[in-house]
């Protein structure tokens, strides 16, 4: 069964790109802010991966990323996409969980390997 991602990204050709690269293994949903991204996760708890791109919304997709890791109802990996080198990413996100930094511009399958990287790590539940 096909995996569902949540990409947060206001840049069309970019989200053609995506779907493209990714559209074969997962179901791409795509929304062009954080607040409908948050809108969507809410009727929708099938998501299993977020790429969020940080340029286009920086304190808007703080404050989501901020919110998915704080929330019980909403844990899942999550991608950043910026122009910002990685070391700066990982800054300013330090006390934050991301899975995963890409900078632009970066291959859209090396995003895609990444993906399958983070969502192939078994889960472990407790019984």
């Amino acid at each position: 069964m096909k995996r569902s991602i949540l990409s947060i990204n206001g840049n069309r050709p970019f989200n053609y790109i995506l779907k493209s690269v990714l559209g074969n293994d997962y179901y791409v949903t795509i929304v062009s802010d954080p607040i409908v991204g948050i809108k969507f996760m809410r009727s929708n708890n099938d998501i299993s991966l977020i790429i969020i791109d940080t340029d286009l919304f920086e304190e808007d997709g703080y404050e989501f990323i901020e919110n998915v890791n704080s929330s019980l109802l909403y844990q899942m990996p999550i991608v950043v996409l910026s122009s910002k080198e990685i070391d700066t990413m990982k800054e300013t996100f330090s006390n934050l969980t991301i899975n995963g930094f890409f900078k632009k511009p970066f291959s859209p399958l090396e995003l895609s390997n990444r993906i399958k990287n983070i969502l192939d790590v078994p889960v472990f539940q407790s019984i």
